[in-house]
């Protein structure tokens, strides 16, 4: 697969959980019934899609906040926080 997909990294399950790519929180069942196989992480500006998702009323560029790849980028994003 790594030659058919050059520019991401695949990861196992096993190894997506141990990289905390995921985050450091405790898995949850659902989450661990729908993550697949395998993890397909970008490093470059590129995404793969299904293509039995689109449909006549979805456009894949108006998804805008699709996001999930190594660069700095993806991994640095502003967070606003508020209490009450």
């Amino acid at each position: 697969m790594e030659k058919r997909f050059p520019r991401f990294q695949l990861y196992t399950k096993r190894e997506a959980l141990d990289k905390m790519l995921f985050g450091s929180a405790r898995m949850s069942q659902r989450f661990s019934e729908r993550l697949g196989d395998l993890v397909a992480v970008p490093d470059c500006d590129e995404s793969l899609l299904y293509p039995f998702l689109r449909t006549k009323s979805m456009d894949y560029y108006s998804y805008l906040g699709q996001h999930g790849g190594l660069t700095t980028e993806e991994q640095q994003v502003p967070l606003l926080m508020m209490r009450k």
